[in-house]
């Protein structure tokens, strides 16, 4: 019996509801001052963020058949949607912009609900992507951390520096021997191009470029502020790397990922070695293998000239440099 009688009142609520709809839909739109249904119809589909469709028509005796027929064949760029969706992308924007870029849809669209404007969080997402808005949430992490220097190419192309110890460069290459494979780094001072470096390993491993940096440090007596260069391969990106250029005084340098032009003196380098000496190595042990590598490196710093160089041998563009800067 209670039940029964919910059902009464909630009826009774919604017929009330209905009723006041209509009177509040007539006071709006008085059906005859429209020439025809079409020009009734388009005034009042304006109404439909405010009142039900069922009001609407019952107020101004329109098929509800031919009203949503009506609806969905005036969706031009003059249409109520398209009127509505314009200034609803206007509300969205301006609430947007003046958040500072941080409200998602579902906050926006509470604010337009709070104004007085009906409307869906789908409706708002909708919009808003259509304009491009998307909140700083869900992409602010990501854009600081692009625009961090973690990476900086401190060298930029000028691979000739003006003095020893300012840009040391360094790669590891990879060469077979025997059905082995053997890392190959070394590290060269780009101002005379030596190899004042050089260490070799079955892996390829920030351990192996720690071994290069700490022998380069110690030929050359750990001097500050050198440019250390090199690609972004996980070992010299490493935060054990890192960490003792820092402690070095050395500031870290990388190319570009994928950019081979960006340390283009050690693809030289390589590419000298494994040409000139490697492909051409008849060792018959990896002892014999690797003094032949230390025996090419002593030979690419001490005699062999370099073109860039002015045909001056590494080692002799630095006595020049000691010498008073005289290059013959």
């Amino acid at each position: 019996m209670k039940r029964t009688l919910l059902q009464k009142v909630q009826y009774l609520i919604q017929e009330r509801n209905h009723e006041r709809a209509m009177r509040e839909v007539l006071q709006i739109i008085k059906p005859s001052a429209y020439a025809n249904k079409r020009e009734l119809m388009t005034e009042a589909a304006k109404l439909r963020d405010k009142h039900s469709t069922h009001a609407i028509c019952d107020a101004l005796q329109i098929d509800r058949g031919t009203f949503y027929n009506h609806i969905f064949r005036s969706k031009g760029e003059n249409s109520v949607y398209a009127i509505r969706d314009r200034q609803l992308s206007e509300e969205i924007k301006r609430i947007f912009e003046e958040n500072d870029s941080i409200l998602g849809a579902a906050k926006i669209a509470a604010i337009i609900r709070q104004n007085g404007t009906p409307v869906t969080e789908k409706k708002v997402r909708k919009l808003m992507r259509a304009m491009g808005l998307k909140s700083v949430r869900s992409t602010s992490k990501q854009i600081f951390l692009q625009q961090q220097p973690r990476f900086p190419n401190l060298v930029k192309g000028n691979f000739n520096p003006t003095a020893p110890n300012m840009v040391w460069a360094s790669d590891v290459t990879e060469f077979k021997f025997k059905e082995h494979r053997y890392f190959i780094c070394v590290i060269l001072d780009l101002y005379s191009r030596k190899a004042i470096a050089l260490r070799i390993s079955m892996r390829n491993s920030t351990h192996l470029v720690l071994l290069t940096l700490r022998a380069a440090c110690k030929e050359r007596m750990s001097p500050q502020d050198i440019i250390f260069h090199s690609d972004r391969g996980s070992p010299y990106t490493s935060m054990s790397v890192r960490k003792f250029c820092r402690e070095h005084g050395m500031n870290v340098s990388y190319s570009r990922p994928h950019t081979p032009t960006d340390n283009p003196v050690m693809e030289a380098f390589f590419s000298s070695l494994k040409q000139e000496k490697l492909y051409r190595c008849n060792s018959h042990s990896v002892a014999a293998f690797y003094k032949a590598i230390g025996d090419y490196v002593a030979y690419y710093n001490s005699k062999r000239p370099h073109q860039t160089l002015g045909f001056l041998t590494p080692d002799a563009k630095e006595a020049a440099l000691a010498n008073g800067g005289s290059e013959h």
